[in-house]
């Protein structure tokens, strides 16, 4: 057990570089985390890794305890409201395309019955102006479609790929809220464990120096069921 001083960023590469390299398991007992921190904690329990956090933090502990129902949910609705978006383009392709060819026809006979006859290049002039918004409306309902089919496909991809990591969020991630306040930070990743006199904050607003031990797995174990029983 080595007892050491180390300024926060210097603990701070520790730390990431703790937490980037951890393939089994990781351990966090702290008081206070940030978004960053929060983020990074997520990303290495999708990645497969068992991760426990300890904290009086109930802010940033219910968020992520909410991330194996709503991870990547904004960005899931954007997808539904453009793919929602374009399935309702091609509807008013059709819609628009219809409604003007019957308005030109309806114009035709209104002039047949007023005039008595219909000028000689009315009736091509109508033709053409129907054909035209035919071939329009039957090239941006490809388009249509074709960004449609497009969309769907990324949809079910995302969604079958979202579904799997919050699947494997909520079978990695466990939280552990506590009542108590602790006055240190430990961080465990596989065999090796640091305890230290700071928060588990990625953005520090300035530089500080923090004492740092390293200590065993199974002393950090101990510290967490001590904290349990009292918090």
């Amino acid at each position: 057990m080595s007892v050491k001083f180390e300024e926060s960023s210097r603990l701070l590469d520790t730390i990431k570089s703790m937490l980037a390299s951890a393939t089994s398991s990781i351990l966090i007992v702290t008081y206070s985390i940030d978004q960053e921190a929060a983020s990074e904690i997520l990303t290495r329990a999708a990645s497969g890794v068992n991760t426990v956090l300890v904290t009086a933090d109930k802010d940033w502990a219910r968020w992520l305890k909410n991330q194996s129902e709503a991870y990547k949910k904004d960005e899931e609705k954007r997808l539904y409201r453009e793919l929602r978006r374009n399935e309702s383009i091609y509807a008013q392709i059709i819609y628009f395309t219809s409604i003007i060819s019957i308005a030109i026809a309806i114009i035709d006979i209104i002039l047949y019955f007023m005039m008595g006859s219909l000028i000689y290049y009315d009736v091509p002039l109508s033709l053409i102006a129907i054909g035209f918004l035919i071939y329009y409306g039957i090239r941006k309902r490809r388009e249509a479609l074709s960004q449609i089919s497009i969309l769907r496909e990324s949809v079910q991809n995302f969604v079958q790929e979202v579904s799997q990591i919050r699947d494997k969020i909520k079978e990695k991630l466990k939280i552990i809220e506590i009542d108590s306040q602790v006055s240190f930070s430990i961080v465990s990743c596989d065999d090796k464990t640091i305890l230290f006199s700071a928060p588990l904050k990625f953005s520090m607003d300035k530089p500080s120096v923090h004492v740092v031990m390293e200590i065993s797995k199974q002393l950090a174990d101990q510290l967490v069921n001590l904290i349990l029983k009292i918090s």
